[in-house]
């Protein structure tokens, strides 16, 4: 159905339209699916796949070109290494319910093979915000209703848009916003027996009374697919520390955020508009 050619001729024209730089990106593979509507474009290497990826606005208006639901790019050098993470994360998987259904979706993304998976709701989930927008989307998709944990002077519209549990604390930075709602969820989730919660955890998973999910780092989430997870945008209002800046540089370094954005975020971290 799609052509390396045709991709190309038409990354090119968006490129042009966008004023970027005029470059040719090489494509190893294309991957459709066409039950699921979405073209996997299999990319050289990171710089290639950068180029594809055109800050999102390239790869967003390929996607309506070509119409297809969704266009995600991965780089030749990333794709074994995503699969045999998620297949390194499958394994940490126990067998009660919630873990069946994150093993059931994780290796239908590990192997791209079948109909993109969407659970009917059968509970609540807490979500953690904090770096973890994508998490709100992703609970839905896994069959949870999201019920956003969050602390006050934060995140006030998403606390206004979705049920929310505000927690009334003084904190001073984004180590301690972690520590406190990781704790707080903990407890909360316990009380009000909700069986998983979604934050941008340091433990991919752990479980105790209720399974908690770094979605991020569990599921190898790139910005992109983060992105199309996300269904409202918002940034913490409150002063970000050291601890932001040393994650955009990991997720450069690990493949899950693309240069050019990364390097956008650390531009408006330093004028301190992030």
């Amino acid at each position: 159905m799609f052509s390396k050619e045709k991709i190309l001729q038409e990354i090119t024209r968006i490129r042009a339209d966008f004023g970027f730089t005029p470059v040719e990106p090489v494509i190893r593979d294309l991957v459709y699916k066409e039950e699921r509507g979405t073209l996997y474009i299999i990319a050289e290497d990171r710089v290639d796949k950068s180029n594809i990826i055109g800050y999102g606005k390239v790869v967003a208006e390929l996607r309506k070109r070509l119409g297809v639901q969704y266009a995600t790019v991965i780089s030749n050098v990333d794709l074994p290494k995503r699969r045999k993470i998620l297949t390194e994360n499958l394994s940490l998987l126990k067998d009660d319910p919630v873990s069946v259904k994150l093993k059931k979706y994780m290796e239908n993304e590990r192997d791209m093979e079948n109909d993109e998976i969407t659970f009917p709701i059968e509970g609540k989930s807490l979500v953690v915000p904090c770096g973890n927008l994508h998490g709100i989307g992703l609970s839905r998709r896994l069959g949870f209703e999201p019920l956003v944990f969050t602390i006050r002077l934060t995140y006030p519209t998403l606390a206004r848009t979705y049920e929310s549990f505000v927690l009334e604390e003084k904190i001073e930075n984004c180590d301690q916003c972690r520590e406190i709602t990781r704790k707080r969820a903990m407890e909360y989730a316990k009380k009000k027996s909700i069986p998983i919660v979604f934050g941008d955890f340091k433990e991919k998973i752990t479980y105790n009374d209720t399974i908690m999910l770094n979605p991020t780092t569990f599921f190898w989430l790139n910005r992109w697919k983060r992105k199309n997870f996300t269904e409202k945008k918002e940034r913490c209002i409150r002063e970000k520390n050291n601890t932001f800046l040393e994650k955009i540089l990991w997720e450069v370094h690990e493949g899950l955020c693309e240069p050019k954005w990364g390097s956008n975020d650390i531009y408006y971290y330093s004028k301190g508009n992030v």
